[in-house]
């Protein structure tokens, strides 16, 4: 069974790299990563390595989830992601992460990436230490609070609009969080959790301002975040991957499931009328299988599949 997964994910190939390539086009991708057990069969039999999934959201412009699998959480993993078939840099857009350092490259040349931040993971490191320093943390807390409730008043509205709202609301809570946050750096133990949690921000400013000029970012990654908890619930019942190879195909199959989800398409339907026809589809007639394009395809086709 796990060599027909394997043999179901090589047909996908061709799908996903087009899916990929969809989602290079976007303004904005999202990205994360969650660790994964591997069997170790050559170094160690019967025992495991700590692997890698990760995930890539695009915007709406190009909505769909594409997981990539990695042996390891070096910066080889997402620079390979990022560039095509002769080495070079395919994406130039925003890039919203968290402060891994193995995404720093990407903000240099060839790609020259944006870096945005996320306030998700910002607010964590306060919530995380809230019961240590209960009255700075619960302040960085309110401050970022505020943040998101102007999000939640300008979701309904366009990128343009939400920019000038952003802008009148968003941008003197910024000024009041940095203020307090040099402010209590100075009364703060550097390696406490409050001092770690308020340098981490502070390292991240020029990004995690980024979304209060651009409407059409988002304040935080959680799109991303999502994609990458149905791996990490996953896990807890599949324990590990087998092989590199399974993993690699876990991963085209994870990517067209969370697309079709995204999406609000029956995975079970939608797979099981791809790869019926698929096999003998043109690789310049594939756009055709993208999720949302096959939700809107003939009626017919898509009672057939889900009868």
């Amino acid at each position: 069974m796990c060599r027909w997964m394997q043999d179901v994910a090589a047909l996908c190939e061709p799908l996903l790299a087009f899916m990929k390539k969809q989602i290079l086009c976007s303004h904005v991708i999202q990205s994360d990563d969650t660790p994964v057990k591997q069997q170790d069969h050559e170094s160690r039999p019967g025992k495991t390595k700590t692997c890698r999934f990760w995930s890539y959201v695009s915007d709406k412009a190009n909505p769909y989830v594409v997981y990539a699998y990695t042996s390891d959480r070096s910066r080889a993993g997402p620079e390979r992601w990022f560039r095509n078939a002769q080495g070079e840099g395919n994406f130039s857009g925003h890039l919203q992460c968290d402060a891994y350092v193995g995404y720093d490259r990407l903000f240099a040349s060839p790609w020259q990436m944006i870096h945005t931040g996320c306030w998700a993971h910002v607010r964590r490191k306060f919530y995380d230490a809230r019961f240590n320093f209960p009255g700075p943390c619960h302040q960085a807390l309110a401050l970022i609070g505020q943040l998101y409730q102007v999000e939640r008043q300008s979701k309904d509205l366009n990128a343009s609009a939400r920019r000038l709202m952003r802008q009148a609301e968003a941008r003197p809570v910024l000024d009041s969080f940095w203020s307090w946050s040099e402010q209590c750096r100075r009364d703060a133990l550097p390696k406490s959790a409050l001092g770690l949690a308020i340098q981490y921000a502070l390292n991240l400013r020029p990004a995690l301002e980024r979304y209060i000029d651009d409407g059409a970012l988002s304040i935080d990654n959680n799109a991303c975040e999502r994609e990458i908890r149905t791996i990490a619930i996953g896990r807890k019942n599949w324990l590990f991957t087998g092989s590199e190879r399974g993993g690699k195909s876990a991963a085209i199959i994870f990517s067209l499931i969370a697309s079709c989800q995204r999406h609000d398409v029956d995975p079970y339907a939608y797979l099981r009328d791809i790869l019926t026809r698929l096999p003998a589809t043109p690789l310049s007639q594939i756009k055709q299988f993208l999720p949302d394009i096959w939700k809107t395809g003939p009626k017919q086709k898509r009672q057939r599949c889900s009868s």
